[in-house]
C-alpha cells in the first residue's frame, strides 16, 4: 500500500555487472626452436592475432602486443565447444592447426610453439630470413632476438637455420 504523496517504487535486483557468460581461455606464444616445432622457453614478440572460430564463425578475434616476458593472450566469455585457433603475425608462419575444446571450466594452456622468423613474408623459412638478423644486429628490435638473451647475434640466426623446412608444425589442442 503506497501512502498518499509518494510516488511508487522500482525495485531492480542488483547483478555482477558486465560478467560474460562462458568461459576464461588463455595460453602463451614461444618461440619455435626448429622445423619440427619443438618450444624453446622464449615468449615471442610483436603483435599476434589469434582468432577462434566455430566453423566459419569468428567467434572471437583479437591482436596481442605480445614480449618475451608478456606472452600470454587470453579471452573471456567463451562458450563450451569445439573450436579451431589460427594464430598469425607479420614474422611468423600461420598456426592453423590448433583446436579448442572448452567443456564446463577456464581453460590455461602451456607453451604453444610458433615459427617466428619469417621475417621476409614469404611463408618460408630461409637464409633470407637469417639476413633480416644479421642486418638487424646493431639494432634494438626485440623481434629479432629469439633466443631470448637481449642481444641480436648470430645465435639468432642459428634459430632461423633452425627452423628451415618449417611448414606445418604438429598439431596442438588446447582443453
Amino acid at each position: 500500500d503506497i501512502k498518499s504523496g509518494m510516488d511508487a517504487i522500482t525495485i531492480v535486483p542488483v547483478v555482477e555487472a558486465d560478467k560474460p557468460a562462458g568461459f576464461n581461455v588463455s595460453a602463451s606464444l614461444v618461440v619455435a626452436s626448429n622445423a619440427v616445432g619443438d618450444a624453446s622457453e622464449v615468449g615471442v614478440h610483436g603483435d599476434y592475432t589469434v582468432t577462434i572460430m566455430d566453423g566459419d564463425t569468428v567467434v572471437a578475434t583479437d591482436t596481442f602486443a605480445l614480449t618475451k616476458d608478456a606472452n600470454t593472450f587470453s579471452f573471456e566469455g567463451i562458450s563450451s565447444g569445439t573450436y579451431s585457433v589460427t594464430i598469425e603475425s607479420a614474422y611468423s608462419l600461420v598456426r592453423d592447426n590448433i583446436t579448442l575444446v572448452v567443456a564446463d571450466a577456464d581453460v590455461a594452456y602451456g607453451a604453444i610453439p610458433i615459427v617466428a622468423c619469417d621475417f621476409n613474408g614469404d611463408t618460408f623459412i630461409t637464409a633470407a630470413d637469417a639476413g633480416y638478423v644479421y642486418s638487424n644486429m646493431a639494432q634494438n628490435a626485440p623481434a629479432y632476438d629469439l633466443n631470448g638473451d637481449t642481444f641480436i647475434t648470430a645465435a639468432d640466426a642459428g634459430y632461423v637455420y633452425s627452423c628451415m623446412g618449417a611448414s606445418t608444425l604438429p598439431a596442438v589442442t588446447i582443453a
